[in-house]
């Protein structure tokens, strides 16, 4: 990818800034060649709201990710990646794009990829490949116009029985029943994470783990780390303080103890999601 916006001249004289023309998708794809291409299928699942340091393979206590760990291993991980912004769609056409959401466009959830875009479904699509979006939320269609096939299965407030299994089962069914190429990229979004919040809800007062899992010694005090917070004194429940006013739920369902059943229910989606 080429930036239209600049271009370094030569000798140190002052770059000569160069405007995007309104309407002109401001970066441009020069192909070198026809050059051999080592893949013919390609996928990426993206997880919404997932914190790097609740991934088992970057050091996070629980085994929330036993899959991703084992790609990581016989794979490649990045050690330092850093979110273009901290809303979903502006995130993702980052992905798609490669530009910051200043220079893309899509500054909120909801707001539409402009169509003369260059993203990577156009790009995979002029080399040959069939591409798909199996989306687990309705806004990220605006941001899926170069994909030839768009499928949402919706979760959050727009439907709440969707799930990432949900996702999974559509884009399976894409690949044995709708793909007709052999090479393809297919873009797989889940939401599951982000409805921690709704576990938390269902869960109310009741005793019964939330995770699933195994909790190591010092569990705790490692977490309150992670996030900031001072750690539990011992013998005492572990309770944060924290401010809830802007909360839609009930006075007091934000209670400092219920803490650990927040941090054991974004474990638990995130295990499921890895499944």
């Amino acid at each position: 990818m080429r930036n239209f916006c600049a271009s370094s001249a030569c000798g140190g004289a002052e770059p000569e800034i160069r405007r995007p023309v309104p309407g002109q998708w401001p970066v441009a794809v020069e192909r070198a060649g026809e050059g051999r291409c080592d893949y013919e299928r390609v996928v990426l699942v993206t997880i919404d709201t997932l914190r790097a340091d609740h991934v088992s393979c970057y050091g996070y206590p629980r085994q929330t990710t036993p899959f991703l760990h084992s790609m990581a291993a016989r794979g490649v991980r990045v050690s330092r990646a850093i979110a273009a912004a901290s809303h979903t769609a502006p995130s993702h056409a980052t992905m798609l794009t490669g530009l910051v959401p200043a220079v893309h466009g899509v500054l909120r959830n909801g707001a539409e990829l402009d169509p003369a875009a260059v993203d990577l479904a156009e790009l995979f699509a002029g080399a040959g490949f069939e591409s798909a979006a199996v989306l687990n939320v309705r806004f990220l269609s605006a941001i899926a116009g170069s994909f030839g096939h768009v499928e949402v299965r919706a979760a959050g407030r727009e439907k709440r029985g969707a799930s990432g299994a949900d996702v999974v089962d559509a884009a399976i069914a894409w690949l044995e029943n709708v793909r007709k190429r052999e090479r393809f990229f297919l873009w797989v979004h889940l939401y599951d994470v982000h409805e921690w919040q709704a576990a938390v809800r269902v869960h109310g007062d009741d005793p019964a783990p939330i995770w699933s899992g195994a909790t190591p010694v010092g569990f705790e005090p490692r977490v309150a780390e992670l996030h900031g917070l001072p750690p539990p004194e011992p013998g005492k429940p572990w309770a944060v303080q924290w401010d809830a006013k802007q909360s839609r739920e009930p006075t007091g369902f934000w209670r400092p103890e219920r803490y650990p059943s927040c941090i054991d229910a974004y474990d638990e989606r995130i295990l499921f999601v890895d499944r």
